[in-house]
């Protein structure tokens, strides 16, 4: 996982203005909170995920590094379904 944080830095295991870029996700977000202890990664404030041309974004999102799974809080997003072929 690659991050390039923003220029404000908001303590210990937090940053402003953040995007990462992990396995064909790109993802942003206004905060991150990074929990070392929990092996957890906390997005705060415009949280954006994005694979091709599918995208969601949310108020926040929890990302469990064990598990991989992430939990979207007030979600919306447009996610293409391709038509199969027959």
């Amino acid at each position: 996982m690659t991050t390039a944080p923003g220029p404000a830095n908001l303590g210990s295991g937090a940053s402003r203005d953040v995007s990462a870029r992990a396995k064909g996700f790109a993802a942003t977000a206004a905060a991150v909170e990074v929990d070392v202890q929990r092996r957890s990664v906390r997005l705060v404030g415009s949280v954006r995920l994005s694979r091709g041309r599918g995208w969601v974004t949310a108020d926040s999102a929890t990302v469990d590094l064990n598990t991989r799974k992430v939990v979207l809080n007030d979600v919306q997003g447009s996610i293409p379904v391709q038509t199969p072929n027959r």
